[in-house]
């Protein structure tokens, strides 16, 4: 379709020239990884790594909200920079566009979970060692030396098992789609709105573009499939925050299907999509995610 067209990529771009890109791609993601780990991350550990858990005190809201803002921060990043990288490629078509868009958010998503649970895992045990924590049968815990004993350890399932419910929910779940209509709609339309007050001499075609909103993109494939990601991850901890977490997704996807819908029917101009490359793709991402419940119920056994 015409509408799905990049003509501007024609001409200057090739299979080879778009492979190097998105390999610079994975190059810039890894900075943004980098840039929030130190800027965002790393203090909000180092705080939780050096609080006083004396007499079995715990952290209060504020880090749970302090948490929650890293996280949201953390997918927005990854928002942006994959969006960028899939820009800088050049495809000739906007349903290459949006598939990379959507593995790239995926996968850079998925790097900040991994992050974060490697982080909680020794800050957890570093931390049950110095409150001299022992296992069921009585064993002091710094005297485990597998690391399946210590994954299994009641202190460190509960920590990790409480860190996937509070990294999905509210944080992921829905906290961003709160924030999506503000961000993508209400404030883009305010600024077209002043600009073309202000700006007499934009009138016909550019006053409309500037308080029209974007077309409608793909990338709600990937809010997903990070959704599903992290709804699968809790089956590795005890059952105890597995129905609290569920509810949270289910409440957030309720919330997030009348949000498009509404989105679609009222303020996108447009939708256009000429193949079912992103839904193919997204087919294919859910094979991870298949795997994962396998050996869930493994580990489990």
């Amino acid at each position: 379709e015409p509408d799905t067209v990049y003509w501007q990529n024609f001409g200057h771009t090739s299979s080879l020239l778009q492979v190097g890109r998105v390999m610079l791609g994975f190059f810039y993601i890894f900075v943004a990884l980098a840039l929030w780990v130190l800027v965002f991350y790393a203090p909000y550990a180092w705080s939780v790594f050096s609080f006083n858990y004396d007499n079995g005190q715990q952290p209060g809201a504020i880090y749970s909200i302090v948490f929650s803002m890293v996280v949201v921060v953390g997918n927005a990043m990854m928002y942006e920079v994959c969006a960028r990288v899939s820009d800088s490629v050049q495809y000739r078509f906007k349903d290459s566009r949006e598939t990379t868009y959507m593995l790239l958010y995926t996968i850079a998503c998925s790097f900040n979970i991994m992050l974060d649970f490697v982080t909680t895992y020794f800050t957890t045990w570093e931390i049950i060692k110095g409150l001299h924590f022992r296992t069921y049968h009585g064993t002091p815990i710094h005297e485990i030396g597998s690391f399946t004993d210590r994954f299994e350890s009641y202190a460190m399932q509960r920590v990790l098992a409480e860190n996937t419910y509070r990294y999905a929910f509210p944080s992921t779940y829905l906290i961003p789609f709160i924030l999506e209509p503000i961000i993508t709609i209400a404030v883009p339309l305010k600024i077209g709105q002043i600009i073309v007050r202000t700006h007499p001499e934009l009138q016909g075609k550019q006053a409309e573009e500037l308080l029209a909103a974007p077309a409608m993109e793909m990338g709600r494939y990937a809010d997903l499939i990070l959704n599903l990601i992290l709804g699968v991850m809790i089956f590795w901890f005890p059952g105890g925050w597995t129905h609290q977490l569920f509810f949270g997704l289910a409440v957030s996807h309720i919330y997030i299907y009348l949000f498009d819908h509404m989105r679609v029917l009222r303020t996108i101009p447009t939708c256009t999509f000429a193949s079912m490359d992103v839904d193919w793709w997204s087919q294919v991402a859910l094979i991870p995610l298949c795997s994962m419940v396998l050996a869930c119920c493994i580990f489990k056994a």
